[in-house]
């Protein structure tokens, strides 16, 4: 797995060459699968463009107290 930079960019180290499902999630975009081809030097090149999702997470409820001294 990853995490981008501030610019989008990513890194996945030691992928052996050969095809492979590359799975993007983000909070409040839809997931990105492509199946990529990692060549024997193992880099690739890849540009993904996140759509955004119409999905609403559940409702959250927060509890706290409060203690007296």
């Amino acid at each position: 797995g990853s995490s981008t930079n501030e610019l989008g960019q990513f890194n996945i180290s030691h992928v052996a060459a050969g095809e492979i499902t590359l799975i993007v999630s983000s909070i409040g975009f839809e997931d990105y699968k492509q199946k990529v081809t990692v060549g024997n030097q193992g880099k690739t090149f890849v540009e993904i463009s996140l759509t955004q999702s119409s999905k609403e997470l559940g409702e959250v409820v927060v509890l706290g107290q409060r203690r007296i001294t």
